[in-house]
């Protein structure tokens, strides 16, 4: 279920496997992705939900990732190089998103196992970094990015505060990086 969450900001369900991994777009003057799911989430979820809106795929200005896993970054280069959007994550996971294969290799050596098929994406480059504290003005608002390092070393959240918005793509966890 696609849905509205608050002002212009929706949450958009991309399928993966039995499961979904979500998308939040926030829809003012241009577009925001607060994520991209998994490589086909674009064509899949994330596109046509705009459309159903109203809204064309051109206007996606922005991609911005909580973290470079493959479940929040594959759809991230078929928006850039389609759309042109710009990709922004966090300065620490640009290694995740400039060699697809490194969650792979990292998850294998930690756990023995390789990712599934459809967690492959191809590799891209990040055309912002950001850090803890920085903000963004995007879509008539300010973004600020908050550093949660654990589920990987980059993981950030975004924060709305005039929405009281605040979207982690993974669950902030407490007991560090060696939970998968």
């Amino acid at each position: 279920v696609h849905m509205k969450l608050v002002g212009d900001a929706h949450l958009i369900k991309c399928p993966f496997s039995r499961y979904f991994t979500s998308v939040c777009a926030i829809l003012g003057d241009e577009i925001v992705l607060i994520d991209s799911g998994i490589p086909s989430s674009p064509d899949e979820a994330i596109l046509p939900y705009l459309e159903a809106l109203g809204r064309k795929p051109e206007e996606i200005a922005y991609v911005i990732l909580t973290h470079g896993h493959f479940d929040h970054c594959g759809g991230a280069r078929l928006l850039k190089e389609r759309f042109s959007a710009k990709v922004i994550l966090h300065e620490l996971d640009r290694p995740y998103l400039e060699d697809a294969s490194l969650v792979d290799r990292e998850l294998n050596a930690r756990f023995g196992f390789p990712l599934a098929k459809q967690a492959q994406f191809q590799s891209t480059s990040a055309d912002i970094t950001v850090n803890d504290g920085d903000t963004l003005q995007v879509a008539g608002h300010e973004l600020a990015f908050l550093h949660l390092p654990g589920h990987s070393p980059g993981s950030m959240a975004v924060v709305d505060r005039e929405l009281s918005l605040y979207v982690a793509g993974d669950s902030p966890q407490g007991k560090g990086a060696g939970r998968p």
